[in-house]
């Protein structure tokens, strides 16, 4: 008898497992079926519970709840600025919102599905409202708003002054740090809170100490005086003086952004369309001739190259005048003016 007790005792557990799973299931298939095709529980949009809404249900709610802006507020210490969404063509999208919140546990897998539904009794989903807004016209707003409110730095510069360098250091500015701007407008709209957002600045300080003034100085010293000649055929382009001084950069290099702009004004002059000979005839007789020309194009990449090695060579040897060829590739006209044998 004390065995058979015993026996019964071990054998218990094996159908308690199965009254708890089959609870669980229960549990499951229940809370499912009250939830299909609805909003599962504790899924907030703007603050408001969208639990147990349909698709339909949760639209209305939203379009009923907020009340779209016409316009954001920006505070920048004691002042403060508008933006018109109007101007932007911003609008509310309630129906992607409300179909984002229906199905925020509906994934195509099945067992994440399950888990994540189980997991929103006990953890809250907050989501934004969704809207649509010309990204265009708004980064032009903001743009203007934040050319208002900035102080544009001084950068350093250097120039000659009745043939004396003069090193400007710079001095600090401030500007609004747009990506926290953008993130800010896009929570204030996604979330329905529509109090005046302050404007965060950022100081950009690009000013020199004194020890970077004094090289920056002397490096100027070392091309004072001197010049740059760059040659292509009959055409001389010239850099000296403040031109010359205008390359050097703060960081002991050639300010890159001058070299572009050098070169794309040189190309705009040299760059051509191979020509072919050209002959304007009157009485039988020519009376204008142009002969043939080769094509021209700026081999842009070596130039650039080339313009810092020659920077480097005036600043750092006793060499006053560098003369260079621009570099190029040319393209052979389809008729040479050697291979007209007959010119009427």
């Amino acid at each position: 008898m004390l065995s058979l007790n015993l026996h019964q005792k071990i054998r218990r557990p094996l159908p308690l497992l199965w009254e708890i799973l089959g609870a669980i299931f229960v549990f499951l298939l229940i809370y499912n079926l009250l939830f299909w095709g609805r909003v599962f529980p504790k899924t907030y949009i703007a603050g408001l519970d969208l639990a147990g809404l349909t698709k339909a249900e949760a639209k209305t709610l939203l379009q009923e709840s907020v009340s779209p802006p016409k316009a954001l507020a920006f505070k920048d210490g004691d002042k403060t600025y508008s933006l018109n969404l109007s101007e932007v063509e911003f609008k509310y999208q309630f129906d992607s919102t409300a179909d984002e919140a229906h199905l925020l546990y509906n994934s195509t897998n099945y067992f994440d599905s399950l888990k994540n539904r189980v997991e929103s009794l006990f953890k809250p989903k907050s989501l934004n409202l969704k809207f649509t807004i010309d990204e265009t016209a708004l980064e032009e707003k903001l743009s203007v708003l934040a050319d208002q409110v900035s102080e544009s730095p001084i950068y350093p510069a250097v120039t000659l002054v009745n043939g004396v360098v003069v090193v400007e250091k710079g001095s600090p500015g401030t500007q609004v740090n747009r990506e926290g701007l953008r993130l800010a407008i896009n929570n204030a709209l996604g979330s329905a809170d529509f109090t005046t957002i302050t404007l965060k600045k950022e100081v950009v300080d690009p000013s020199l100490s004194e020890e970077e003034v004094e090289v920056f100085e002397n490096r100027a010293k070392n091309l004072a005086g001197k010049t740059l000649r760059l040659n292509f055929e009959n055409d001389s382009f010239t850099y000296s003086g403040d031109s010359l001084l205008s390359l050097l950069d703060t960081k002991g290099s050639y300010n890159q952004e001058v070299v572009k702009e050098i070169i794309v004004e040189i190309s705009a002059q040299v760059n051509r369309d191979p020509q072919n000979p050209v002959f304007v005839m009157e009485d039988g007789y020519v009376k204008e001739f142009a002969p043939s020309r080769d094509g021209a194009a700026v081999n842009e990449e070596v130039f650039a190259n080339m313009i810092v090695g020659n920077l480097r060579t005036l600043e750092t040897t006793e060499e006053k005048l560098v003369i260079t060829n621009i570099p190029v590739t040319s393209t052979p006209s389809e008729i040479k003016t050697a291979e007209v044998n007959n010119l009427g």
